[in-house]
């Protein structure tokens, strides 16, 4: 996934920079700075990714300091059926069951949204957009999920705290 920014993607021509990277046998993380990966990103974007819980969940982690109001939109693409309770989403696929949370903003919630298309581009028929949309805001944003499978014992993993990128 990556985020709409005012309805745009990432440029084609855009760049990344890797910024931290830290790996250990129980856990794991990786801090991006996407700024430059959007034309006209009114302010700065970075994205971190955790593998946490001795690697038994994910964590998406952007980091936004805005300069002018905009709107995001975060959202994941699926063929999973999806189940939405407000800033929690159960997805099931088969025997497989992936808990979905949103952590920060706090009053975000999910919507679903089809992500049919139109030919000539790939119809994606069966599949769906688990959503995050934001109003427009202005200043710093912290859009946190977590992504917690529910393992065979019958248990997800727990949300962590939410810490600044800066303190990964």
């Amino acid at each position: 996934n990556v985020p709409l920014i005012n309805n745009r993607g990432q440029d084609f021509k855009g760049t990344s920079e890797v910024i931290k990277f830290e790996s250990r046998t129980d856990s794991g993380h990786v801090i991006f700075d996407l700024s430059k990966a959007y034309l006209d990103l009114p302010g700065s974007y970075r994205r971190g990714i955790a593998i946490i819980d001795n690697r038994q969940a994910a964590l998406i982690q952007d980091e936004f300091n805005l300069s002018k109001p905009s709107r995001l939109t975060w959202g994941i693409t699926t063929d999973a059926r999806i189940e939405l309770n407000g800033s929690e989403a159960t997805l099931h696929k088969g025997d497989k069951i992936l808990k979905v949370q949103i952590l920060s903003p706090v009053e975000a919630k999910f919507i679903v949204e089809s992500c049919a298309r139109k030919p000539p581009e790939t119809p994606n028929e069966g599949k769906f957009r688990l959503m995050i949309r934001l109003k427009p805001t202005e200043g710093p944003l912290r859009i946190v999920v977590l992504l917690a499978p529910l393992w065979d014992n019958g248990k997800a993993s727990m949300p962590p705290e939410v810490t600044p990128l800066e303190k990964w």
